[in-house]
């Protein structure tokens, strides 16, 4: 899989894990979620390959 689009889907702690599986992964869309943090020990540094991020209209604070 090169593209996983969770935009509106209501993506929460429990798909980020899913996430994770897919190494390979192009462009990742979380925007339009209700998301607030990323689970513990969760790192976008696994995805050698990624290109486009979208996360914007979310509930984040901050992001480390």
């Amino acid at each position: 899989m090169k593209v996983l689009i969770l935009s509106e889907s209501r993506a929460s702690f429990k798909d980020f894990y899913l996430v994770a599986t897919f190494t390979r992964l192009i462009k990742i869309d979380l925007s339009y979620n209700k998301l607030t943090a990323f689970p513990p020990g969760f790192s976008f540094r696994t995805f050698t390959q990624l290109r486009t991020l979208f996360m914007h209209y979310n509930k984040f604070s901050a992001i480390k």
